[in-house]
């Protein structure tokens, strides 16, 4: 399909063409941008360098219904709600986009998690490429560009009173096709004006980290001083995992309510003590030093070593949101920088 423009004016009526579709779209609140859903994407708020959090939430949500169990007389179990809608998710920063597909290595992996499918296969994700990236982001330095188009089905770009509009996939097609008329060829003018706001935007981003030989040196450094160093101003929130796009830890719990009762999966993080307590009491992880040891490890050596990816998309989250400002970037090239001096 030939790339097109689509004036801004017509997002109005693009959202009507899309009746089928339930609209999800960042939203400013309390000067805070989320992403939920929309009547119409003329509402979206797209003067933003990245939502607070990331819109893995659509296909892993914070808390998810598994099953319910209820005895009316006899036990009777039902599965949580899938999405069964389809999807537009509109305004995706090229960095999430591809966090969603390391996403998808883990949840594919052994067993494959059937609410993350259907809620994958039923969504169409319609990215908007960074014009003025944050200055803690970094997604040049982990594969990435401000305008990368992995893992969306439709890329746009801001130019100033339309869109630059690249479809990618064939989910992509549909909701392109649809209102087809709504939609123009795109010209050289526009295209040599996209190519620019591509170049500047990639020209501004300052934070870099050479992640190359990152790996190895972790694999030298597990019983490194360095790390009981790093960790004293950490105060355990587990922000950083909260709101990165590419964290999936959860925990499983059961509620009772007499007659019935649920199975809930919720997000959680392996910054707080409490994620690796075993039955017994024991503790692999008892310090800070030890969680934070272990994140770092999770991001640049074991998850490279089982999916052959770095879970990092250097969205800049945890940098910007860490209460005490800890810093990745900072961190990995200290990294590189130690000795093998262990305690």
């Amino acid at each position: 399909m030939d790339d097109m423009v689509l004036k801004k004016e017509k997002l109005s009526e693009w959202s009507n063409e899309l009746s089928g579709y339930k609209l999800i779209a960042p939203s400013k609140e309390d000067d805070v941008v989320i992403f939920k859903e929309t009547a119409n994407l003329n509402m979206a708020s797209l003067d933003y360098a990245n939502s607070v959090k990331p819109p893995k939430e659509v296909f892993f949500p914070q808390t998810q219904e598994l099953f319910r169990f209820e005895k009316t007389p006899e036990v009777k179990v039902s599965e949580g709600k899938k999405q069964t809608e389809k999807v537009l998710l509109f305004g995706v920063r090229p960095c999430d986009a591809r966090s969603l597909l390391i996403l998808d290595k883990l949840f594919y992996w052994d067993s494959e998690d059937p609410f993350y499918r259907q809620a994958r296969d039923n969504t169409v994700i319609v990215g908007l490429a960074c014009t003025s990236p944050h200055h803690n982001c970094y997604c040049t330095s982990v594969g990435g560009k401000p305008y990368s188009n992995e893992g969306l089905d439709v890329l746009m770009t801001d130019l100033g009173d339309r869109f630059f509009v690249e479809v990618i996939t064939k989910k992509g097609e549909e909701v392109i096709r649809r209102p087809n008329e709504l939609f123009l060829t795109a010209t050289s003018e526009d295209k040599t004006l996209r190519d620019e706001i591509w170049e500047k935007a990639e020209s501004e981003i300052t934070k870099h980290v050479d992640v190359e030989g990152v790996h190895d040196k972790l694999g030298e450094l597990f019983d490194s001083q360095y790390w009981e160093k790093k960790a004293q101003t950490c105060v355990g929130c587990g922000i950083c995992s909260f709101l990165c796009p590419t964290c999936h830890c959860f925990d499983i719990t059961d509620e009772d309510c007499g007659t019935c009762g649920r199975r809930i999966r919720t997000w959680d993080t392996c910054m707080i003590p409490e994620y690796t307590v075993h039955a017994s009491g024991y503790n692999p992880r008892p310090g800070k030093k030890n969680r934070l040891k272990n994140r770092v490890f999770h991001k640049f050596r074991y998850f490279p070593d089982r999916f052959d990816v770095i879970a990092c998309v250097g969205c800049g989250r945890c940098i910007s949101k860490c209460p005490v400002g800890i810093d990745i970037v900072e961190t990995l090239k200290e990294v590189k920088e130690q000795e093998e001096v262990k305690d």
